[in-house]
């Protein structure tokens, strides 16, 4: 895809699967990528630039993995409000969502792990970053120029640099801990149940998609309130109430 307005596409539907796409989105008032299994729906770049969006006025990207970039996972140019949730993003090059002169964006309850070099890049954007988990990347949050990033209830672990740049404000809620993810070596980002990211999500956040127990607060990372996520607590036999 090329051009959005052209072929009248305003949203597009993953179902589970691997895919290899070549998408540059541009000129369009609303754009969403979503797909129904954060786990499941797969976007591999194999060495190649990930998804680019120029001129929008709405972007939403939800429920994906994207994985095997060289220069960057989600790149947006030009937008008035960009959301980015509940997705993982591993073995990215350069970037992982790369933002220029994007008015308002909400990057929330994401996992972005290892990139090789900024998991989120800013250049004249305002972004507010909530419920993620960063770990082990050379930098969780970059700002260039004007702009502004609020940062409340993430996990910054074992990052080279939590951040870069004069404009990036912590508020409430970050944590600095081992996210205890089930298995990189597989890219299995679920966690484990001595995770310090359940039920340390922002309090006035939605849970209820979670499975229950789930501590009536919504989870840290791309699987908070999501039926991925990992109960609170184990069952009356001490086993684990969801396991991926």
């Amino acid at each position: 895809i090329t051009n959005a307005n052209e072929f009248n596409i305003s949203e597009i539907r993953i179902t589970p699967g691997v895919y290899y796409p070549e998408w540059y989105i541009l000129s369009n008032d609303l754009f969403k990528l979503v797909g129904e299994s954060t786990t499941d729906c797969i976007l591999d770049y194999q060495g190649s630039m990930g998804l680019t969006f120029l001129d929008m006025n709405t972007v939403e990207i939800a429920n994906l993995t994207v994985r095997n970039t060289n220069q960057h996972a989600i790149s947006v140019q030009s937008a008035d409000r960009v959301t980015v949730r509940n997705s993982v993003f591993y073995n990215n090059q350069n970037k992982g969502i790369a933002l220029t002169s994007v008015d308002s964006v909400t990057i929330a309850n994401n996992t972005i792990d290892g990139v090789n070099g900024e998991a989120i890049w800013s250049n004249n954007s305002n972004i507010y970053v909530v419920n993620n988990s960063f770990s082990e990347n050379s930098t969780a949050i970059a700002i260039t120029n004007s702009g502004h990033a609020l940062l409340e209830y993430n996990n910054l672990f074992n990052n080279a640099l939590n951040d870069n740049g004069n404009n990036v404000e912590y508020s409430d809620g970050n944590i600095y801990n081992n996210p205890m993810f089930m298995d990189v070596s597989q890219n299995n980002y679920h966690v484990w149940p001595e995770s310090p990211m359940i039920d340390a999500g922002h309090p006035s956040f939605s849970y209820e998609n979670e499975p229950t127990p789930n501590g009536s607060r919504i989870n840290m990372g791309a699987y908070g309130n999501t039926n991925e996520a990992h109960t609170s607590s184990t069952n009356s036999t001490g086993e684990v109430k969801y396991s991926p």
